[in-house]
């Protein structure tokens, strides 16, 4: 009978478990978002970019860094013309 008792109250602790980890578990990793989104923000967010706060939202603004190279007048190799050998 003592086996029997045992086994029971296992299965009741499992489903029971089951239950309030499908009830706290949403909003366990719904912190755990908040907090992660919170960490990026304080790294990537506005803190290291000057001027975000009098840009308005739609405008289009463009920072001319210099001229890129044209790849097209770079020369990687020379061009070998194939025959086909019959």
């Amino acid at each position: 009978m003592g086996f029997i008792k045992f086994i029971f109250i296992m299965i009741l602790g499992y489903y029971l478990l089951k239950l309030i980890a499908r009830l706290v578990a949403p909003s366990l990793f719904k912190y755990a978002a908040r907090k992660t989104e919170e960490h990026f923000k304080q790294q990537f967010g506005q803190h290291g970019q000057p001027g975000n706060e009098s840009q308005n939202i739609g405008e289009v603004t463009v920072d001319a860094r210099g001229k890129k190279n044209d790849r097209g007048k770079e020369e990687i190799g020379e061009y070998i013309e194939f025959e086909e050998i019959e």
